[in-house]
């Protein structure tokens, strides 16, 4: 400054200097791709930030509904999948953080996430053979996974000729 004063062309002044937004980027992995309706799935983001670790929270989006998780000292987050309709899905993960003016979000790559019919289960089970006592079948039906099976079971009987 005192060689320009010197010279006659004045003083400088510097700009403020203005802090660079660290760039991110955000991982997404499904435990696994393809689950029967109710299986467990559970999925993970790993958020890298260049400079420095990650700061914020990690949001998960389901066909476009969304669920918070708490992103870890390690830059990682993970949420168990609720329970969603057979067909195919789109999970994502975006990255939120928590001082914007310092670190930039980021938003992964969209997983597809197949969901299949689950198997269902019919016990049969006769009650009351004998000649005056009315025979009954009991029909219980169960779905794997924990899920409940809906719908109309028909049954058909044939009486043997002797």
């Amino acid at each position: 400054m005192l060689f320009r004063s010197l010279l006659g062309l004045g003083a400088l002044t510097a700009a403020p200097a203005q802090a660079a937004v660290a760039p991110s980027t955000t991982t997404l992995t499904l435990s696994t791709t393809s689950s029967a309706y109710g299986q467990t799935v559970t999925a993970s983001a790993a958020v890298a930030v260049a400079p420095g670790p990650p700061s914020g929270d990690v949001v998960f989006a389901i066909d476009g509904l969304a669920y918070k998780a708490n992103l870890g000292a390690t830059g990682t987050a993970s949420l168990v999948l609720p329970d969603a309709g057979v067909g195919t899905h789109a999970v994502t993960a975006t990255f939120v953080p928590q001082d914007p003016t310092l670190q930039q979000g980021s938003t992964s790559a969209v997983q597809p996430w197949t969901v299949g019919r689950v198997r269902t289960r019919l016990q049969p089970r006769v009650q009351g053979k004998g000649l005056r006592v009315p025979t009954v079948l009991v029909v219980t039906a169960s779905g794997e996974y924990g899920s409940v099976p809906g719908g109309d079971l028909r049954v058909g009987l044939r009486r043997n000729e002797i």
